[in-house]
């Protein structure tokens, strides 16, 4: 029987033959802490086998690290919504979807011995090719939107940009640059006026970020849109949103000094508030609207029924059925999207399809009874489709892309 020994520390795990060593210039690779001199031994490693070098590439990939941390964390689990220590090991291994910034750290023995594995288990026959290869080009969403006037005439707004201002009958982009309809020079005063509404919508994969003309800041997530007056004359500021927004609510006084409420319309409810920040998502075909207070106070008023007072920390969920409920949240859960983060903590797997629907404009369905458990795990919005779909293996699901469609089911 061969016998082999491990020494592990805070620097990772130190091996005693060639594959070992091979192993520990690889996991350098990654955290991007390789020498001259050793990046030189791995190419000519690589260099001596065909299989070596895309075999590198696969195993060096963010989301190859997510899945085998995953199944290294737990290997013997066979149903993450039946396995409590599953789902706190979940909970601790989404940092590693973030492995890059604390890999110098903490991480590095556990990377190391993911390294290993695959090492040991791939060294003589190259890895197949993994269900990522059909999503890995399946890019994140980005800065898209279309801005519809009140003749129905429509903008399509500059991806380069990252947002619009609108100053009375004005609008630009947040970089100063004026916002162009076609070949015209000036476009916007022919379309605007203070008392015309106007839509700004974004599509499956697009988000976009609003500034109103009395200061208040909105970023409008993926299949949303936004409806307001270029200018608020009234003493209500009033806003209608579908989809999802996040809003940093400025304070307002008419000329008589007294304060200007702001209001969002949803489907079934009105949000009014003076000054704050909150969220809202207010999709069509969710069965909930959940209204979630970051800092101030709002009052949520539903169609039907009593309305109630939000306190930061808190969300408000409205039912079809017009039930309107609250609960204490983990705000940075709500608003991750903001932040230019997926969050899957405690969202069902219906939830989850949503999400990555709308933003990497994609048709998801699942095959077979949907499990009743939650997901947790983060990652960064930027990342490609395959890197949140290694969660998805780490909870026991299978898929398969055919085009734009993604198709899960359990394993």
């Amino acid at each position: 029987m061969e016998v082999r020994f491990w020494r592990i520390g805070c620097y990772g795990v130190v091996m005693m033959d060639k594959a070992e060593h091979i192993a520990q210039l690889i996991e350098k690779q990654i955290a991007q802490t390789i020498t001259d001199e050793e990046r030189a031994e791995l190419n000519h490693w690589m260099a001596q086998d065909a299989h070596r070098e895309g075999w590198v590439r696969r195993i060096s990939e963010e989301r190859f690290i997510v899945l085998e941390a995953g199944r290294f964390l737990s290997p013997d689990a066979n149903d993450v919504w039946q396995n409590a220590r599953l789902t706190k090991e979940l909970r601790k291994s989404r940092r590693l979807l973030t492995f890059k910034r604390w890999l110098p750290y903490a991480a590095a023995c556990l990377l190391a011995m993911v390294m290993a594995t695959w090492f040991y288990q791939y060294r003589t026959t190259p890895p197949s090719e993994s269900k990522f290869v059909e999503a890995q080009d399946i890019k994140a969403g980005s800065n898209k939107a279309v801005l519809r006037f009140a003749d129905g005439t429509t903008a399509e707004l500059s991806p380069l940009q990252s947002g619009v201002v609108f100053d009375g009958t004005a609008i630009s982009y947040t970089n100063g640059d004026r916002l162009l309809i076609g070949n015209a020079t000036d476009p916007v005063a022919d379309k605007l006026s203070a008392s015309d509404y106007v839509t700004l919508s974004t599509p499956k994969g697009g988000q976009y970020h609003v500034i109103l003309s009395d200061g208040t800041q909105v970023w409008l997530n993926a299949a949303s849109s936004l409806k307001h007056t270029p200018s608020f004359s009234s003493s209500v500021r009033t806003v209608e949103l579908e989809g999802e927004a996040y809003f940093s609510v400025a304070k307002s006084r008419d000329s008589a000094g007294n304060p200007k409420p702001f209001v969002v319309k949803t489907k079934g409810q009105e949000i009014r508030v003076l000054g704050t920040e909150f969220n809202v998502s207010a999709y069509p075909q969710a069965h909930t609207i959940k209204t979630t207070l970051v800092t101030g106070g709002v009052r949520i008023d539903p169609v039907r029924g009593e309305g109630m007072l939000l306190a930061p920390n808190e969300q408000a969920t409205l039912s079809a059925n017009y039930v309107l409920g609250k609960q204490t949240v983990d705000v940075s859960d709500a608003i991750a999207w903001k932040e230019g983060k997926i969050s899957l903590n405690g969202k069902t797997i219906e939830e989850v399809m949503d999400e990555l629907s709308r933003w990497y404009d994609l048709e998801i369905t699942f095959e077979g009874t949907m499990p009743s458990g939650k997901f947790f795990g983060r990652a960064n919005r930027s990342s490609n489709l395959s890197v949140v779909l290694a969660l998805l293996e780490n909870a026991q699901l299978s898929y398969r892309m055919e085009g734009r469609k993604l198709i899960i089911s359990k394993q």
